[in-house]
Parts: structure tokens; sequence; C-alpha cells
């Protein structure tokens, strides 16, 4: 009998020792299907352009992290093959491969195939985005877009007025709970 629960356990240690040797690097729970054709990739997305990572910034939640949490991309943009796209442009995608999303890194350059939900861009593991050197030399995507446009450039004065509103809204509040404030005080003087 004691033979038995000690080869038990020795059975029971040579199987999970046997299981790491079988691990995966990497287990996917996002699955694409085939992709598109460059025509059809185009014509399904909303927005199609080659452009640069400057920015990354996280917009998960404070205490929880997840593969899904949203993850934005800013870009610098060279050239344009749909949608209207400016010189400067944000895409959101899931932060992990996981939950489908691509993962952009910073300063390399990428051919993006992005559609529109609600008021954003989005991105996915599923489009055709791939990095511009990948684009252009294995896949021959960008012969295969067609032609392109140059994004258009912010006008002077464009991107300081978007400042300058949030300095004006910043200004007013803050005008505002100071007057809120000298109001109080005079109340509480006349009170007394």
């Amino acid at each position: 009998m004691k033979k038995l629960r000690w080869l038990s356990v020795l059975l029971a240690i040579v199987v999970l020792m046997g299981s790491f040797a079988f691990r995966s690097d990497r287990a996917y729970a996002c699955s694409c299907a085939m992709p598109e054709s460059v025509e059809k990739a185009k014509n399904n997305s909303h927005a199609v352009f080659e452009g640069t990572v400057t920015e990354r910034k996280e917009r998960g939640g404070l205490f929880t992290k997840s593969s899904a949490d949203p993850v934005e991309y800013t870009f610098r943009v060279h050239r344009v093959w749909k949608g209207k796209v400016a010189s400067t442009i944000e895409v959101v995608s899931s932060a992990d491969e996981a939950s489908c999303g691509f993962e952009f890194k910073d300063g390399l350059k990428y051919v993006v195939f992005a559609y529109t939900t609600g008021d954003q861009l989005e991105v996915s593991l599923c489009s055709r985005t791939a990095e511009a050197s990948t684009a252009s030399a294995v896949i021959g995507e960008l012969e295969q877009l067609g032609h392109s446009s140059v994004p258009p450039v912010p006008q002077a004065g464009e991107a300081s007025s978007k400042v300058s509103l949030w300095w004006i809204a910043a200004i007013t509040l803050l005008a505002g709970a100071i007057l809120f404030l000298l109001v109080m005080m005079i109340r509480r003087r006349k009170i007394r």
C-alpha cells in the first residue's frame, strides 16, 4: 500500500515536471481570419495612412489592468491613402495581442489600416496594419495601395487655438471659484 502511494506521488511529480517541458511561449485569445487583400482592407477601413509613432498613452483603470485596456498612440503622418487624416493623428488599440490589440513601438513607421468606432480611430491585430518596412519589402502593400497624398499642414494658430481654449476655460473656472469664495466671505462677515 505504501509503495502504491509513493508511486502515485512520483507519477504526479513526473507529470507536473513534464507539463513544463511542453509549455507555450504565448497563448493568444485573439483569432483572426485569413487576411483580406490590400484592396479589400483599404475599402473596409475608414483611414489608411503611413506614420511614425510619437507618443503612447495608456487609458486603463487605476487599480486594475487588462489586456483589453485601451492604449492611445499618436502618429506623425507622412502619407495618406484614405480618410480625413491630419498631419498628427491618434489611434486606439487594446493594450495586448491577447485582446487583438496591435502593439506599436515608439519611433517606428507603420502603414495603418484603421476603422472608426464612435469618435475615434481603432486598430486591431486582425487589420493589415504592419511596420512600413515590412509592408513595402515583404507584402508590397505600398504599391498595391495606389496613389497617396500628403496630410494637410496645420494652419498657423490652429494648434495654439486648442491650447488657448483650454487656458481660457481654466482661467474662467479659477475666476469663478475665487468670486464664489469672496461672496461666501462677505456673507459670513455680514452674519456676524
